[in-house]
């Protein structure tokens, strides 16, 4: 997977490399279980347990990192901006951000972690540039959760439409050029980020609750083609 090779400069040791390729082929393989053994089990070569594990649970690197190579890789640099949710169906309590709350995955309440994502739409594809893990106040505010789940000190509760601007403001900073921005519902019904708009001056539109069309801030969305 020599796609790879931009990503492996984001670990500071070559083991770490040879571990993040090992781990994106057990995901990208046909194996129904995801667990360390499984993955470690569908590759050719495979390093030993102990330093694949230490590569999932301990070894540091930065998400932060790998997003800024991630945007830098996409060859198509114009387009509409998506924001929105993902679900992540849990079945425990100990995945940082699990909580009881609305999937569009289970299209209903359920236990879950949910990241708000971004995606630019080039009108021919599209290309995921960004997401945050939304961690609900039930975390951050619980002392021991937050050491449990070795969450860092300065992270505070964020809510989905601040996430949703970080990624907006890194998408621009990366030199993408976004020529509007698209959300749902729930992006649709907030007004607190307004005050923000002279900053990121962008045709907006967006679908607030109980509506059944687009609300119109400057832009129309148009579906693409069959």
């Amino acid at each position: 997977m020599t796609w790879l090779t931009p990503f492996k400069a984001c670990f500071g040791r070559r083991a770490q490399g040879v571990s993040l390729g090992h781990y994106v082929s057990g995901l990208f393989s046909d194996s129904p279980r995801k667990s360390m053994q499984a993955m470690l089990a569908r590759v050719t070569a495979p390093s030993s347990y102990q330093t694949f594990q230490h590569f999932v649970t301990d070894a540091p690197w930065s998400a932060t990192h790998m997003w800024r190579v991630l945007r830098a890789q996409v060859p198509e640099r114009r387009g509409v901006l998506i924001l929105d949710d993902t679900g992540f169906p849990k079945k425990g309590e100990h995945s940082v951000g699990v909580a009881r709350q609305y999937s569009g995955t289970l299209g209903k309440i359920g236990n879950c972690q949910v990241a708000v994502t971004a995606v630019l739409w080039t009108g021919v594809r599209a290309w995921l540039v960004g997401a945050a893990l939304y961690v609900p106040a039930s975390w951050t505010d619980d002392p021991t959760r937050r050491l449990k789940a070795r969450i860092p000190a300065d992270a505070v509760f964020q809510e989905k439409w601040r996430l949703a601007l970080q990624l907006l403001r890194q998408v621009r900073a990366a030199g993408l050029e976004v020529t509007a921005v698209v959300g749902d519902a729930g992006y649709g019904d907030v007004t607190t980020p307004r005050p923000s708009r002279p900053r990121c001056p962008l045709p907006r539109g967006g679908r607030s609750r109980g509506s059944t069309a687009p609300t119109r801030r400057g832009a129309r969305c148009v579906p693409p083609s069959a």
